[in-house]
Parts: structure tokens; sequence; C-alpha cells
């Protein structure tokens, strides 16, 4: 499919030879204007495909290395660490999404969202605003992290300090809007444009969107998604400590959104912290919600690279009686599993 770029693979491989300086199609928005991760390729000088992939691969391994961090930060052993860091890796669109799709922006948002919440939680203000300013370009909705931290930061009277080292990534947004390095295609719809357009496919009930947008949730997340639910209790209160991180919930949905809600991943995680210890220190549940994560998370079914596979997979695209079948089947597990936990820790 498009010599294996895929549809928004294809877009960031001609914003990378654009950048380049070298003859290339317009890409469309908003893709014209996630930069950074083309930037970084198009500096490099690889092969598009290669190029990405070496960044996928680094982030992806960041990306585990900052949820060893958050985890621990609460507390966590190495074998929870271990287990958490696991039930990720299975996720639809973090490791098996780089191989076979390597020219996305996934990667480095995912690693950018669960940077960006370890270091407002850790009150690394300094840092976090680098990290939105490289966000901002990357992909528009880790914005959202902008407030949450803003809000959180509160707590500790630097409410003001953490909203004006978010200056620069909202500058990034609008300069690159109105001074593009790579000027998007004109005859293509606008990002307000495509906005209204799903907004209304969702209002209107077309080709079954408010069902895609819910079934997304449990298909995208697996067994991560009730892990939290396992001990309300502790769950609870670390929800009224870290209250304003409950506004992340609007990056869940989206035109793909099986690729969006992945963003909340770390932050579920780190709420499930404590289930996932009763579950690490029995190994048979241990074992048993990771075969659960794969299952329901589609990670046995193949994937050969071209369109046909790449529709009957994603949520977006794949007929409305597999959404529900495998969406349900999805749930199913994340309420088995978040059992199995609520039991290992009363035992």
């Amino acid at each position: 499919m498009n010599d294996r770029l895929g549809y928004d693979g294809q877009q960031y491989a001609w914003l990378t030879l654009r950048l380049r300086g070298l003859d290339a199609p317009a890409p469309r928005e908003p893709l014209a204007f996630r930069v950074a991760p083309a930037a970084i390729v198009a500096a490099s000088g690889l092969d598009v495909r290669i190029g990405f992939l070496a960044l996928d691969v680094a982030a992806l391994g960041g990306t585990a290395l900052v949820l060893i961090a958050l985890l621990r930060r609460f507390g966590a052993t190495a074998g929870v660490t271990l287990l958490g860091v696991s039930l990720w890796a299975l996720l639809p669109f973090t490791v098996r999404a780089a191989i076979h799709t390597p020219v996305l922006t996934d990667a480095v948002s995912g690693l950018l969202g669960a940077a960006l919440l370890l270091c407002a939680l850790s009150r690394r203000y300094a840092v976090f605003a680098v990290l939105l300013l490289v966000g901002a370009l990357t992909r528009e909705s880790l914005l959202l992290f902008a407030p949450c931290a803003i809000l959180a930061a509160r707590r500790d009277r630097n409410a003001l300090r953490v909203a004006v080292a978010t200056l620069p990534a909202f500058a990034a947004f609008a300069i690159v809007r109105i001074l593009p390095p790579v000027a998007p295609d004109a005859a293509m719809p606008s990002s307000a444009t495509l906005v209204r357009y799903h907004v209304g496919r969702f209002l209107l009930n077309v080709d079954a969107s408010p069902l895609r947008q819910a079934f997304a949730i449990p298909l995208s997340l697996g067994v991560i998604l009730g892990s939290p639910f396992a001990m309300p209790r502790a769950t609870a209160a670390l929800a009224r400590r870290e209250a304003a991180w409950v506004l992340l919930a609007p990056l869940v949905g989206g035109m793909e959104p099986d690729r969006y809600d992945t963003t909340l991943a770390p932050l579920l995680l780190v709420g499930a912290a404590p289930a996932l210890g009763a579950a690490a220190a029995r190994p048979i549940v241990a074992g048993a919600l990771v075969v659960a994560q794969a299952i329901a998370c589609r990670a046995f079914i193949p994937l050969d690279g071209s369109e046909a596979s790449a529709f009957a997979f994603s949520v977006a695209t794949m007929p409305a009686s597999a959404i529900v079948l495998w969406g349900t089947l999805a749930l199913a597990l994340a309420v088995a599993s978040t059992l199995a936990m609520r039991w290992a820790a009363t035992r």
C-alpha cells in the first residue's frame, strides 16, 4: 500500500522529502504541521522508511524507560514494571505498529506523552515546557497536557509558572500554521473542515461512528483499561491527589480512535500500579494477564502490509460487526482481568 508507507505514511514521506529540499507532492493538513519527527528523519539523511523505523525504535525504547520510571515513582517493584511494560508493548499501536507502519508519528508522540506525564508529576516544569514544544510539532493533541499540568501545579502554587512555561508550545503551534516550513496541499480539506466533517459523522451516526469510538477504547487498551479498578480505594486516593489528570479524557477519540486512545495507557498504568503489584506477586495471574492482553489486542492476527489487512485491523475501517465482536471480547477480557487482579490483591 503506497510502497508500504500506508496513507498517512505517504504524507509524512512527502513532508520529509520536502524538508530535504527535494521535489515531492504537498502533504495535507494537519500532517504537514507535524514537522518534528519528519525534520529528524530529514536531517539524518537516511531512507525515509529506515529513518522513521530507527526513530520509532528509539522512541519505543525511551517510552519503556519512562514507564519504568513512572511506575517506580509509585513504589512499583521490578516485577511490576516488567508486567506493566509488557502489557503496554502488546498494545496495537506501540511495537507492532512501528514494525508494520513505521512512517507515522505514533511512537514519538507516545514517548512525549509518557515523558510529559512523568515531568509534570515530578514537578520538572522546565523539561515539561521543552517536551511540550516538541509535542506541539509532533501531534497537536499533546497540548492537552498543558491545562492538566497547570491545574495540577496549583497544589504547590506553581500554576502561573507552568502556564508561562507552556506559552512557547502554543506559539509554535500557531507559527507552524501561519508560516509552515512546508505548505500544505491547498486542494485538500483544512484541519477545521476535517474536524467538522468527523463531528458531523459522529452526531449523525454515519458508518456507526459512535459505536467505533466506544469500542475503540477496549480494543486499543485491552486489559489496561480495567486494571485501575481492581483496587478502587488505592486508585481513588491517587485520583484525589492528581485530580487534574482526569482532563486527559479528551484524548480519547479522533479520526482513528484506536491510535489516539493509546496515549492514555501510561496514565492508566500509573493508576493500576497497586493492582499490578498484587498480580505480579502471583506468576499465574501475571501470565494470564499477558495472554489476555495479547488476545484483547489481537496480537495473533497477521498483518501483511496490504490495504485489506490494514482496513480489517483498524477500528476506523473494519466492519461494524467485527468491531462489536472484537470490542466485546476485549471488554470481557478487561473485566475478567480486573477481577483476577482484585482476587490476587485480597488473598
